[in-house]
């Protein structure tokens, strides 16, 4: 019972890591083609809003 729990919670933040390493490299420059900003105001935003998670 509690090696399945562990499981699982190993599992998500697996999954959630994956999830954050994949959208870091990505968000500037989606951040800079949706904005009227340049890449380094984006940059900044970008992991501002990560933070906040």
């Amino acid at each position: 019972m509690k090696t399945n729990a562990v499981t699982f919670i190993l599992i998500t933040v697996m999954l959630d890591a994956m999830g954050i390493g994949l959208i870091l490299p990505v968000m500037p420059e989606l951040i800079t083609e949706v904005g009227s900003t340049d890449i380094a105001h984006a940059a900044i935003g970008g992991v501002a809003n990560l933070v906040e998670i």
